[in-house]
C-alpha cells in the first residue's frame, strides 16, 4: 500500500513537472530568425538593382530648352523628346547602353513671321555611375553620352515661300538624375541632361537661318526603368 501511494506520488510529480516545464518553453527564440531572412531578401532585391550583369530597360519623356544662334540671333525654342533606353551593368554601380530619341522641334520667328518644323532621329551610347543612398530608396547618377542621327527640317513664311533640308548630326553630352525604386523592378527615373548637336549637310539653303548649325539644347526628362 505504502509502495502504491509511492508510485502514485511520483507519477504525480513527473506530470506536473512536465506540464510546468512546457508551459516555461515558449517558442519565442524561433520567432527571431524568422526576420532575418526578410530583411536579407529585402536587401538582397535592393542591391540586385545595380549589381553587374543587371539589365535595365524603359525610356523618358522630355521638355527642351533651347538657345540657338541664328544669324547672331539668339531664339529660344522648345521641343518634345520621346527616348526608349536599355542599360547593361559591365560592373556594380557602372552602367552602358543605348539611347533611341525622337525629337520633334516647332518655332515661330515673329519678327520675320517664319515657321521652323524639324524631327530628329538620334542614336546614342551612354554611360552611367550611380550612388546609391539610404538603402537604395534614393539612387542618384551621372552620365554622358555620344552619338548621331539624322534631321529633317522645313520652313514657311508668311509671304508664301517655303524650303526644306535635311542635316546629319553629330551629339554629346552629359547628364545628372536619380532613381526611386518603386519596387524590386521598377524605378522612377527623373534627369536633367545638356545635349549639344552639330549639323552637316546642304543647311543653308533657306532664306532665313531659323535652325543652327549648331545648338545646345538643355533637358527636363521623366520616365520609367526596369529591371530584366
Amino acid at each position: 500500500m505504502n509502495v502504491t501511494r509511492i508510485v502514485t506520488a511520483l507519477v504525480a510529480a513527473g506530470l506536473t513537472a512536465g506540464t510546468v516545464m512546457a508551459q516555461v518553453k515558449p517558442a519565442a527564440p524561433a520567432a527571431a530568425p524568422a526576420a532575418a531572412p526578410a530583411m536579407t531578401k529585402a536587401a538582397a532585391q535592393d542591391d540586385g538593382l545595380l549589381q553587374q550583369g543587371t539589365i535595365l530597360y524603359g525610356g523618358n519623356i522630355g521638355w527642351t530648352l533651347a538657345n540657338g544662334n541664328y544669324s547672331g540671333d539668339i531664339v529660344k525654342n522648345n521641343s518634345l523628346t520621346i527616348a526608349p533606353e536599355v542599360n547593361y551593368f559591365v560592373m556594380d554601380n557602372l552602367s552602358v547602353g543605348l539611347e533611341a530619341s525622337v525629337n520633334w522641334k516647332r518655332q515661330k520667328n515673329w519678327w520675320e513671321g517664319e515657321t521652323d518644323n524639324s524631327t530628329e532621329l538620334i542614336g546614342e551610347l551612354v554611360g552611367r555611375y550611380y550612388m546609391p543612398l539610404c538603402n537604395n530608396k534614393v539612387i542618384p547618377y551621372v552620365g554622358a553620352t555620344l552619338g548621331g542621327g539624322y534631321g529633317m527640317y522645313s520652313w514657311r513664311q508668311n509671304g508664301g515661300s517655303s524650303g526644306h533640308n535635311d542635316a546629319y548630326l553629330t551629339t554629346y553630352g552629359a547628364q545628372a538624375g536619380f532613381l526611386v525604386p518603386l519596387n524590386a523592378n521598377v524605378m522612377l527615373d527623373t534627369r536633367v541632361a545638356y545635349k549639344r548637336i552639330n549639323r552637316q549637310g546642304d543647311f543653308w539653303t533657306m532664306d532665313y537661318d531659323s535652325l543652327a548649325k549648331n545648338e545646345g539644347d538643355v533637358l527636363m526628362t521623366l520616365g520609367f526603368l526596369m529591371k530584366y
